[in-house]
């Protein structure tokens, strides 16, 4: 990717990597952000050209502290 198309996604996204299977039309794109709405206006520019998923993943510390609390809350 060039600086420009890394830029493109705003000051509070970043764009780590994107991979393009041409064939089918798809790809995947590793973002990283922690304001949702900027990078919803971002990948609001392709609705037109293609159907987008976003599927928001936590690391391995974020996951474990998420999964402690709503076990906490289970066992109340």
């Amino acid at each position: 990717m060039t600086p420009e198309q890394r830029a493109d996604v705003g000051d509070s996204v970043k764009m780590i990597r994107r991979w393009h299977e041409t064939n089918s039309k798809t790809g995947v794109a590793i973002m990283e952000t922690t304001d949702l709405a900027a990078l919803k206006r971002y990948l609001g520019q392709w609705n037109a050209f293609m159907k987008i998923e976003v599927a928001p993943v936590l690391d391995d510390e974020e996951a474990a502290a998420l999964l402690k609390g709503v076990l906490a809350d289970h066992n109340r």
